[in-house]
């Protein structure tokens, strides 16, 4: 009987589907590789098949995370570049990606301190102070180079009684100086001149002391007015010595009358009336010599009565005889020779 041979519809083609209709003959449908996830291709290989690729969903920036959804397909989120830090700006490059940058803070002033707030992220300058913490020093900063100058105080009160100083906790110190001791000195201080002294004030308001001050104890010591001549009476007047002799005068006229400077003693010699004349007598009258012829008379008739200047009175026999040998020469006193 009649015998039937199945068409063989094999289009060797792995893409489609191969069928007979008996109608229409063979028949090919491509074959459905869709499966059903938006982040393949789905293709169809002749000779292997259905297979799938995965989409690329790279659009090159680096700023954006890169996604696939099975359902929908691609999909992009921008990258987060948030350092959680106010004091940088964020941004994202395409090439380069996320960048954080310090923001600028700088006021061009050199004498703040410029910073960013870590909390608000506000610009925040602060004012150079260039406090040292000493009271000593005029603080101040340049505006040119930023530098910190520090001037010393002038603590300089310009009174020469004090000594200046300055302590860094309280600043300048004026302490008053003590003039340095001088022996029997008063010290006082001029705010213009310093230290003055003056003299202790030892006069006693008599001249006739000399007054002086040791060891800071004023004296008044009496004029030392000895002549060294115990025949002067030494005293001090009105800041003179006066030396007045002492008073020998026994008030006679006929004797000398001085002192010994030695021991004191008043001396009265009388008058040296003698002129070496014994035919005379001496005798001072009224501080003047006299001299009176010596009277030799023994009343004696039988003698001669004489003088010598030398010897004085002498009394020679008288002689009687009268060279007659008729008469006896006898002599009486009364009557001389008889």
């Amino acid at each position: 009987g009649c015998e039937y041979e199945d068409v063989d519809c094999d289009d060797y083609d792995e893409c489609t589907e191969d069928s007979c209709d008996k109608e229409n003959g063979c028949e090919y449908e491509d074959v459905d590789c869709d499966d059903y996830d938006e982040c393949t291709e789905d293709n169809c290989d002749p000779s292997e098949g259905c297979y799938t690729i995965e989409v690329d969903c790279d659009d090159y920036s680096k700023c954006t995370n890169d996604y696939c959804d099975k359902e929908t397909g691609c999909y992009w989120e921008d990258v987060d570049c948030d350092d959680n830090d106010p004091c940088t700006v964020d941004k994202c490059c395409r090439t380069e990606g996320c960048s954080n940058t310090p923001k600028k803070c700088d006021d061009d002033n050199p004498c703040t301190w410029d910073e960013c707030n870590t909390v608000t992220g506000f610009c925040e300058f602060t004012v150079n102070d260039c406090d040292d913490y000493s009271l000593c020093t005029n603080d101040e900063c340049d505006e040119e180079s930023g530098t910190c100058i520090y001037t010393e105080i002038d603590c300089n009160d310009d009174d020469e009684c004090t000594i200046e100083f300055c302590n860094p906790d309280s600043g300048c110190v004026f302490d008053n100086i003590v003039c340095e001791y001088k022996e029997c000195k008063e010290s006082t201080c001029n705010p213009e001149s310093g230290c003055e002294y003056t003299y202790y004030d030892c006069d006693d308001y008599d001249s006739c002391t000399d007054d002086f001050c040791s060891d800071d104890i004023c004296y008044n010591v009496p004029i030392d007015c000895d002549d060294y001549d115990e025949c002067t009476e030494d005293s001090c007047e009105a800041g003179e010595c006066v030396h007045t002799d002492v008073d020998c005068d026994d008030y006679d006229e006929c004797t000398y009358d001085e002192c010994d400077s030695e021991n004191g003693k008043c001396y009265n010699t009388p008058v040296d009336c003698n002129d070496y004349n014994m035919c005379t007598d001496e005798s001072c009258i009224e501080g003047e010599c006299e001299h009176t012829k010596v009277d030799c008379d023994d009343y004696d008739e039988c003698t001669i009565d004489d003088c010598s200047v030398s010897t004085g009175c002498s009394h020679s026999t008288r002689n009687c005889n009268d060279n007659d040998e008729c008469t006896d020469d006898n002599c009486s006193s009364v009557a001389g020779c008889i």
